[in-house]
This record gives structure tokens, sequence and C-alpha cells, in this order.
């Protein structure tokens, strides 16, 4: 259910909704599970591996339950291929926006600069400096900084 982790349920004003990977599912709506697979008798031979990944349901209080069903339920020979098969199919991938991204990284250093204590700040200002080659322009502003 490492999958699931990530996927949290909420509701909207009209109505009540389950959301995993950036999708709103209404309450009973089933989903699979990112399968698993317990490897057992695995010898220079082969193996004998059992695949599973649960069938899971919307509740009423907006969580992801155990319907106590199974999208799949093998013992498989060929456990790495149809593993990865499975895997892409029911597995979430969540478009990257790096947009999105890249706001959320500048309002955290934002963030962090507004509470850093001075000495970080100095810190940091030398190594911008000294990465775009601006290290004479700086020294004035890190000279300030470093005696208040």
């Amino acid at each position: 259910m490492t999958a699931l982790a990530a996927s949290t349920c909420v509701a909207s004003a009209q109505q009540k909704s389950c959301e995993y990977a950036g999708q709103s599912f209404s309450v009973g709506a089933t989903i699979c599970e990112c399968p698993s697979v317990k490897a057992q008798n695995v010898d220079w031979q082969g193996d004998n591996s059992h695949i599973t990944s649960r069938r899971l349901i919307c509740n009423a209080d907006q969580t992801w339950g155990d319907s106590n069903t199974h999208c799949i339920d093998m013992t498989t020979q060929y456990t790495s291929k149809l593993y990865d098969k499975y895997m892409q199919h029911f597995c979430p991938r969540l478009p990257v926006n790096f947009a999105e991204i890249q706001k959320a990284v500048d309002q955290e250093t934002a963030k962090f600069v507004e509470k850093a204590p001075k000495s970080t700040l100095v810190t940091m200002l030398e190594g911008i400096c000294r990465r775009v080659k601006l290290e004479a322009q700086c020294k004035p502003l890190v000279d300030v900084l470093s005696v208040q």
C-alpha cells in the first residue's frame, strides 16, 4: 500500500470523494493498489512467486478501505516480467509539473531566507556570488552583513 501513503481523501462542497494520484473518486468507487510480490523457492532454475493487488474502495468517511477482494492474486514463475507489467498498469505515475515544483521551491527558499541567521545568509551570499563570479561586486554587501 506504499502508493497509497501519498494519497489523501478530501470532501468537496457538492460531494464526498476520495483522492488518489491526483484524481477524485466518488464514494463507492474502487481502485487497484500497486501490486506486491512474495518470492518463494528462489533458486538457479527460477522462482515461484505470488503477486497480489488488493481492490480498495472509497468509503463514506472519505478514506480508502480494503474491499476484501483482489485485482491480482496469482502464483507465477515469470515474476519479473508480469510484475513489471502490472506495476505499469496499476501504479499511478503522476505528471511532473516543473513550474509548480519551481514555485514551491522558491516559496520554501524565501521562507528559509527570512528566518535564517545572518551567518547563514552571509554563507549563502558568498556561495551565490562565487557561482556567478561576482565576488568583488558582492564583497561590500558581505562585509556589511558580516559586521552586523
